[in-house]
């Protein structure tokens, strides 16, 4: 018997390596495009989606309707603050997005008074109450609130949610100043239990950068 250049399937060893090669390859090539483009966490799960309730407005959308209320009243009126809250039952997707009622708080130089602008569903404003103001506050000027609501929320609710999930009759605090004691624009996020005995989680962050306090 001969032992000559070609194998018993009459290919070259040299033509039956290469192929073999090119399996291989193309088997490698498949499954590291199946590691590449599989979603992550596994197939079978998918990002939650978030479904708040549009026409109630974050901090941002309130204050558009609410300087107007107060500057028809008074065309210095400054902001020296907002709140907003959740309480139980709350809405997961409203509160992840910054969604609620706000009260801004203006102080009105004509009338040396605090103005409370309440913004309800829909961008409703009216001016709630009024109270005497003798003293200026030292405030700083509004045009360096960048971060919104459901930015300065979901932040928070990162070191927060834990709290929350433990005490779900807790009520979600967020609160803006503008005084320049703080030397920032500030947003204060609080979640407060029922239970006095519980502490309460509290984050604070620059309302310009976004920065953790």
């Amino acid at each position: 018997m001969s032992y000559g250049s070609r194998s018993r399937s009459g290919l070259s060893p040299t033509i039956l390596i290469g192929s073999v090669l090119l399996v291989v390859a193309l088997i490698l090539l498949c499954v590291a495009g199946y590691f590449v483009l599989r979603p992550r966490g596994g197939g079978a799960q998918t990002a939650a989606v978030a479904h708040p309730e549009m026409d109630v407005p974050t901090a941002r959308e309130a204050y558009l309707p609410a300087v107007d209320v107060a500057r028809a009243q008074d065309a210095g009126a400054e902001l020296a603050s907002s709140v907003g809250a959740w309480s139980p039952t709350i809405n997961a997707d409203n509160l992840i997005t910054g969604r609620t009622g706000w009260t801004f708080h203006f102080y009105m130089p004509s009338s040396q008074s605090i103005a409370w602008v309440v913004v309800s569903r829909g961008g409703s404003a009216r001016i709630a109450r009024v109270d005497p103001w003798d003293t200026p506050p030292a405030l700083q000027d509004d045009q360096g609130w960048q971060i919104d609501s459901g930015q300065a929320v979901a932040v928070a609710m990162e070191t927060c949610q834990p709290t929350l999930d433990a005490h779900p009759e807790a009520v979600v605090e967020a609160r803006l100043s503008l005084a320049t004691d703080n030397r920032a624009l500030v947003w204060r996020i609080s979640v407060t239990p029922a239970d006095p005995a519980a502490p309460a989680c509290v984050v604070s962050l620059d309302a310009t950068t976004g920065q953790v306090r």
